[in-house]
């Protein structure tokens, strides 16, 4: 049995804590191959998930059939809690994006069982509706630079470093912020030039942390 000790669904819960819960939770676990889709639109979702290994892409695909990415999502975080919550139809794809993905599935009623679980819950939704508030002031802003500069300063203060690894890559980042690849590409390259960073394929360093915050709109 794979136990997710590090998920902050867990947060502050003794491991041996965690084990009993795990046998009450009646969770399931499966495994996705790369660019397999997790869930469909239309589809109702009962619980929510965690990842155990891989990364999961969350991507919203438009009438005329594109994909628009909302987020990547690491080993130990959720998936499909709010839907699960909601117990509305997800909109979204959300897809494996690594070779292999195993995920944990709990039933959203069983976590009911836990006042742990639930104040754990209740938190990260909070944080979840942080992040896509920051994800829509992104799309809001009408420049690239004005996106990619407060895309690069909200990652640096959550790292709490000048220095940093963009999580994913330069596609999915431009997906992110919704703009085209080669348009970001060469607004990173005049950030560069102009000595505002510095980079080395998926590494960052803010150089003129100054210079950045000028172009905020």
């Amino acid at each position: 049995m794979t136990v997710p000790y590090q998920s902050d669904l867990f947060k502050n819960i003794k491991k041996s804590k965690v084990d009993k819960m795990m046998l009450e939770l009646n969770y399931t676990t499966k495994k996705y191959m790369k660019n397999e889709i997790i869930f469909k639109g239309d589809e109702y979702i009962d619980s929510l998930g965690i990842i155990i290994k891989g990364k999961v892409l969350i991507a919203k695909e438009t009438s005329g059939g594109n994909k628009t990415m909302i987020a990547l999502l690491e080993e130990n975080s959720m998936i499909g809690e709010v839907m699960a919550i909601s117990n509305n139809k997800i909109s979204n794809l959300v897809i494996s994006n690594s070779d292999e993905t195993e995920i944990i599935f709990i039933p959203i009623r069983n976590i009911y069982k836990f006042n742990d679980l639930k104040d754990n819950l209740i938190v990260l939704l909070a944080k979840k509706a942080f992040y896509m508030n920051k994800r829509v002031y992104y799309l809001q802003l009408k420049s690239i630079r004005g996106k990619l500069s407060r895309f690069l300063l909200d990652i640096s203060e959550g790292k709490d470093s000048l220095t940093f690894s963009i999580p994913f890559n330069r596609q999915k980042m431009a997906e992110y912020l919704n703009v085209s690849r080669p348009s970001l590409s060469r607004e990173m390259a005049r950030f560069k030039e102009e000595g505002l960073i510095d980079y080395y394929k998926e590494s960052i360093k803010i150089v003129n942390k100054t210079g950045l915050e000028k172009y905020q709109e």
